[in-house]
C-alpha cells in the first residue's frame, strides 16, 4: 500500500485549514492507502478505529460543527469508487474539492454534516478493493460511533448512496439509538441484484461482502426511529426490487420502514444523495413522514 501524507486537510469551522489541498490518485483506490496511529491522531480530520486487532484512520469531512454538543448531525457514506478495476466519481479527489463541497452541502441542509471517507478513499487507509466487505462496514461504523461520542451528538441520521448504503445498513444494525436512517440507490439484496436484468456495478462474486438483506434479525427495536429506503424503477445499477425486499423484510419485524420512489439525477436512474441528505434533514427535524413521502415523491427534491 502507498504511504499517505498526512497533512490535514483543508477544512472550515472546527477544523484548520492545510496550505495546500491533499490528493488523492485514482490509482490508490486499488494500491491502497496506510496511514499509521500516530500521523492518524495528529490530523484534526481524522479518527483512528480498530477493528479485529488492526487499527485503520479513517478520514472525514466536516461542516457546521459546534466544539460543544451538536443537537443534530448527518452522516453521509458515499457510493462505489470503483466499477470493477475502472475508477469512477473520482475526479473530486482532493481535500480542498471535498471540503468545498461539504461546505456547500452544509450550507443546503442547514445541520451539521459529516462525509465519512471510506476505505482507501479521500485519504482514509485501507484498499477500496475490499468495498463492502464486512471490515469496511466496521470500520465505518467505528468512525460513526466515534465522532458522535466526539461531538457529543444527540441527534444523528446516517444516509447512505449505492454502495454506502450498503455500509449504513450495517450502522443500522449496530447503533440503535439513531434517529434517521435513509438509504438511497442501495446495494440491500444481492441475490435480487444479481436477478435483475440490469448491467449492475456491484461485483457480488466475493463471498466476504456484506449483504444486508442477511442481517435484518439483527436490527434492533426502537419505535422513535425512521428508515426510509429510496430508490428508482429503472435504476441501471441497484434494482429497485432489491431495495423493496430489505423495506418489506424490515417492516415484517415491525421496524419504522417507509419506501420511498425518488427521482434521481443522471441517464442511469441510480443517483439519489441529494435526496438522502435532504430527507435526513427533514426527518430530524420533525417534518411528518407522510409530508417527506409526498415531498419526495412529488419530486420536490430531486438527485
Amino acid at each position: 500500500m502507498k504511504k499517505l501524507s498526512c497533512a490535514a486537510a483543508a477544512v472550515s469551522g472546527l477544523f484548520a485549514a492545510s496550505v495546500s489541498a491533499e490528493m488523492f490518485p485514482p490509482e490508490t483506490l486499488l494500491s491502497g492507502y496506510t496511514v499509521s496511529e500516530q500521523a492518524c491522531k495528529a490530523q484534526s480530520s481524522s479518527v483512528w478505529v480498530v477493528v479485529d486487532g488492526k487499527g485503520d484512520c479513517i478520514r472525514y469531512y466536516a461542516a457546521g460543527l459546534s466544539s460543544g454538543s451538536n443537537k443534530y448531525a448527518i452522516f453521509y457514506l458515499h457510493g462505489d469508487r470503483l466499477w470493477g478495476a475502472n475508477p469512477i466519481s473520482y475526479d473530486d479527489n482532493d481535500s480542498a474539492k471535498q471540503q468545498a463541497k461539504i461546505d456547500d452541502i452544509q450550507k443546503e441542509v442547514g445541520l451539521p454534516f459529516i462525509m465519512v471517507a471510506r476505505p482507501g478513499t479521500y485519504g482514509s487507509s485501507g484498499s477500496h478493493v475490499h468495498r463492502r466487505e464486512k471490515r469496511e462496514v466496521m470500520l465505518n461504523n467505528a468512525a460513526i460511533a466515534a465522532l458522535r461520542k466526539r461531538y457529543a451528538i444527540e441527534h444523528a441520521a446516517v444516509t447512505g448512496q449505492s454502495g454506502g448504503g450498503a455500509n449504513a445498513a450495517y450502522v443500522l444494525t449496530q447503533q440503535p439509538d439513531l434517529s434517521c436512517v435513509v438509504l438511497t440507490s442501495s446495494a440491500l439484496s444481492m441475490n435480487t441484484i444479481l436477478a435483475a436484468d440490469v448491467k449492475s456495478i456491484y461485483d457480488t462474486s466475493n463471498s466476504g461482502l456484506y449483504d444486508p438483506i442477511q442481517h435484518v434479525a439483527e436490527v434492533k427495536p426502537n419505535d422513535a426511529r425512521k428508515v426510509f429506503v429510496i430508490g428508482m424503477e429503472g435504476d441501471k445499477f441497484s434494482p429497485f426490487a432489491n431495495q423493496k425486499e430489505f423495506a418489506e423484510a424490515l417492516k415484517a419485524k415491525g421496524h419504522n420502514v417507509f419506501l420511498i420512489h425518488g427521482k434521481a439525477a443522471g441517464s442511469y436512474g441510480h443517483t439519489l444523495d441529494r435526496t438522502g441528505r435532504t430527507v435526513s434533514k427533514w426527518c430530524l427535524t420533525g417534518i411528518p413522514v407522510q409530508e417527506i413521502i409526498e415531498r419526495v415523491e412529488k419530486h420536490q427534491v430531486e438527485g
